[in-house]
């Protein structure tokens, strides 16, 4: 899942919290929109919140979306770095050179 995805889900999930039970179910079908993916993992949220209380908290979501977002931005700037190397000739290609 994209880090976009999980700051959608949790802005969502953030709004749906704070509404009294019996409005949430009209928000999620206006705030998903006809995304089914997107309410499953919100009304997911919120029914694990209500199991097992504020354990689940939005600082928690927050964090995870942070990690995940650092992780892909991480695994980015690895995949640049590797490019650039992939560019540059090769030690043996560049001797060649030389000896000429």
């Amino acid at each position: 899942m994209t880090p976009e995805r999980w700051e959608q889900i949790g802005q969502v999930y953030e709004q749906a919290r704070e509404m009294v039970l019996s409005e949430r179910a009209t928000f999620l079908a206006r705030a998903c929109a006809g995304d089914e993916e997107l309410r499953r993992e919100v009304e997911s949220l919120l029914a694990a919140e209500a199991t097992i209380g504020d354990f689940i908290a939005a600082p928690a979501l927050k964090d995870a979306a942070a990690m995940v977002t650092a992780r892909e931005r991480s695994r980015k700037d690895d995949d640049d770095e590797c490019k650039q190397y992939e560019r540059r000739p090769t030690g043996l290609a560049l001797g060649h050179e030389l000896a000429r």
